[in-house]
């Protein structure tokens, strides 16, 4: 029960705003994203976008950008990624994980983030990313 308390709250206070053309616009209050968003209707919306990133594509749907474009929020939905970060990553990012699992990487070892958890990643890491496919909801910071 306190993990499902815990991952409704995460999830609210990543997705509390509504998206209109693309730039999501702040509301008094907050826009909900229902369970059948979450478990994919979502990625059928008009303001779905698909990405390429290390040859593979995926769907995208950014929920919040602030004005100055430095901090952002959405969700993201792919296929197999394998992706190995040398130049490090390239903004601070929180996720949380809702299907499928993602492997980091790194010197010390790996982590596996599956379905119910969350991990943050500090602009710069460096390491590799593999997954068999995968939905996160997502928070990023870039201060530039």
């Amino acid at each position: 029960m306190k993990n499902t308390v815990v991952s409704k709250y995460v999830l609210g206070a990543l997705l509390g705003a509504a998206v209109v053309g693309g730039t999501a616009l702040e509301l008094e209050r907050p826009a909900k994203l229902s369970s059948a968003d979450l478990g994919g209707a979502i990625f059928k919306s008009p303001q779905v976008r698909k990405v390429t990133e290390g040859g593979a594509t995926a769907l995208e749907v950014d929920t919040l950008t602030s004005a100055d474009k430095k901090f952002q929020t959405g969700a993201y939905q792919a296929g197999p990624e394998h992706l190995d970060i040398k130049d490090g990553y390239p903004e601070y990012e929180f996720f949380y994980v809702l299907k499928g699992s993602i492997k980091l990487t790194d010197a010390k070892g790996a982590q596996v983030i599956g379905p119910g958890e969350a991990v943050s990643i500090p602009k710069g890491w460096k390491g590799h990313w593999d997954s068999d496919g995968y939905t996160k909801v997502w928070v990023t910071y870039d201060p530039k």
